[in-house]
C-alpha cells in the first residue's frame, strides 16, 4: 500500500533554525578572497608554520604580519594599523618558499 509521508518537524530542529538566524556578521566584516593567488605564498608559509609549532601563532608573527601587509597592499583587505592587530612591534622576515 502507498503511505503517505508527512513533515516532521522535531523541537531540537526549530531550535536549531532559530539558532542559524541569529548569527551575527564577523567583527571585521567581509573580505574578498585572494582568487588570483596573490599572497598564496604568505599564506602556505604561515600555515606551514602553524604547523610545525603544533599550532601556536607566537612562533609565527612575522609571517602574519607579512602576509597581511600583503593582503592590504592587494587591497584583499582593508588598511589598518598594524599596532590595532597587536603586530606593530614584529620585524618582517623572508618566508620560505613553497615547494
Amino acid at each position: 500500500s502507498l503511505q503517505v509521508l508527512q513533515p516532521c518537524f522535531s523541537l531540537g530542529a526549530m531550535s536549531m533554525v532559530a539558532s542559524r538566524s541569529s548569527a551575527r556578521a564577523p567583527e571585521k566584516g567581509v573580505f574578498p578572497l585572494d582568487h588570483f593567488a596573490e599572497c598564496k605564498q604568505l599564506a602556505d608559509a604561515y600555515l606551514k608554520c602553524l604547523n610545525q609549532n603544533d599550532g601556536e601563532a607566537v612562533p609565527c608573527k612575522q609571517l602574519s604580519k607579512l602576509y597581511l601587509v600583503c593582503r592590504m597592499e592587494k587591497n584583499l583587505m582593508l588598511k589598518q594599523d598594524l599596532a590595532e592587530l597587536g603586530l606593530d612591534g614584529i620585524l618582517p622576515a623572508q618566508p620560505e618558499k613553497a615547494s
